[in-house]
């Protein structure tokens, strides 16, 4: 199975979130960002880092942190080898309060070692059940200006948690009296874990993996971005596709035919094989999640949407080049309409 997909998986523990975690700005030779997302479990931090020029996913973090300093593995997953490599090591001291650090960023190689400065950006926090294999995790924001932004991720959370409460006592309910059942139910679980993708001047973007586990050879992962405008006074916007782009046949064919150009690079066997030709009813429905990175817009596909479950999610990185033209006037990108 697809190592990246193994670590969504791995973070839906309930040791892991209730333990807590940390978002980072992370500069790397003074201009080289990333933002990394990182949780404890049983002493050590497991995580994602994601890097502003590329927006790819499949870098992991692994390591530890504590008043000796903190030093963290980064590896790459590809799909060609189905394997994690090395890649780097993050190491240095944390300050106090562990909202900053500096260290260096060292090749697996050896060869290069580069300055590293850390600025939290964010602390995780869970909102626990009284069924241990129930939880939420979201993102609270240290800087005032996303006081608004902090109580409306507080709020969804509360719903994911009823939601995922619901769905766990529905399947317990169902499991009552069934042959085996009790022995499920100890299993059963339904999690939501909220990474921060970007954070922007005016957007800020979260990936939300929920994962469900009510019976059968494997639990279920799904993702879901969410993302906000972020007004001058703090105010906040859910932002829908059509609230970045300005929607038009035209544009919707040409959106599909980059997701699935990029899908095909990638080789999702679904899109490879032609089962899926286009994602033109998706768009014009709305019903595509993504992100707002730096580096572009990412489209996310859950396992089973594009290719089969072993295949794991995709990730589709539609550069902004790309989009040139296509961005609202009035949205929160209509700079990224003048081409580089």
């Amino acid at each position: 199975m697809r190592k990246s997909l193994a670590l969504l998986s791995a973070l839906c523990l309930p040791a892991l979130a209730q333990a807590g975690g940390e978002v980072y700005r992370v500069v790397i030779d003074g201009h080289i960002q990333a933002i990394a997302s990182l949780r404890l479990n049983e002493g050590r931090y497991h995580g994602r880092i994601y890097y502003d020029a590329s927006g790819a996913d499949g870098l992991e973090l692994a390591g530890t942190a504590g008043k000796d300093g903190f030093e963290w593995k980064e590896s790459l997953w590809t799909r060609a080898d189905n394997d994690s490599k090395p890649t780097g090591t993050l190491s240095g001291k944390l300050s106090a309060d562990g909202k900053t650090g500096t260290g260096t960023w060292n090749s697996a190689d050896g060869k290069k070692s580069l300055t590293l400065a850390l600025t939290r950006l964010a602390h995780i926090e869970t909102l626990p059940s009284p069924d241990s294999n129930v939880w939420v995790d979201f993102p609270k924001f240290d800087d005032p200006r996303y006081a608004k932004l902090n109580g409306l991720l507080a709020g969804e959370a509360k719903q994911n948690l009823a939601q995922n409460l619901k769905s766990v006592q529905d399947v317990r309910t169902e499991l009552q009296g069934a042959p085996g059942g009790s022995a499920a139910e100890d299993r059963l679980s339904a999690t939501t874990s909220c990474d921060v993708e970007s954070v922007l001047p005016n957007t800020v973007s979260l990936l939300c993996t929920a994962y469900e586990y009510s019976g059968g050879a494997h639990g279920n992962t799904g993702l879901d971005a969410r993302d906000y405008a972020i007004g001058a006074d703090g105010a906040v916007r859910p932002l829908k596709l059509w609230d970045v782009l300005q929607k038009s046949p035209a544009h919707i064919n040409k959106l599909s035919s980059l997701i699935v150009a990029e899908l095909k690079r990638q080789k999702a066997s679904s899109v490879v094989d032609g089962g899926i030709k286009d994602f033109t009813k998706e768009l014009d429905k709305d019903e595509l999640s993504f992100s707002i990175l730096p580096a572009g817009l990412a489209f996310h596909f859950s396992p089973y949407a594009v290719a089969s479950y072993a295949e794991g999610h995709f990730r589709a990185v539609i550069p902004h080049r790309a989009l040139a033209g296509l961005y609202r006037q009035d949205g929160p990108l209509a700079s990224r309409n003048a081409k580089p």
